[in-house]
């Protein structure tokens, strides 16, 4: 859900940049490289965020798999005392 908040708010970004770059007076070659700069520094942006959020999963996805093998060892630990004792 955070995402789309996300998406939705850069999107709404760029279309009011392009609408007011649209609506301003400019000649044509000038708005055309407006439109290339504003362009690539959405670009980074959504890279920047891309990487961010890629970073972060990959963070979450390392705690969960040693939470993973911690539970793991200790059901294997309890098991095998249980086990043991029959």
């Amino acid at each position: 859900m955070r995402n789309n908040t996300l998406f939705t708010f850069l999107g709404g970004i760029a279309v009011g940049a392009l609408a007011g770059l649209l609506l301003a007076p400019d000649t044509g070659e000038n708005m055309q490289r407006k439109l290339t700069d504003e362009a690539k520094r959405l670009q980074g942006d959504l890279n920047s965020q891309w990487a961010t959020g890629r970073e972060k999963f990959e963070s979450y996805k390392t705690k969960l798999k040693k939470k993973q093998d911690d539970l793991g060892d200790a059901i294997s630990d309890a098991t095998k005392g249980s086990i043991g004792d029959a």
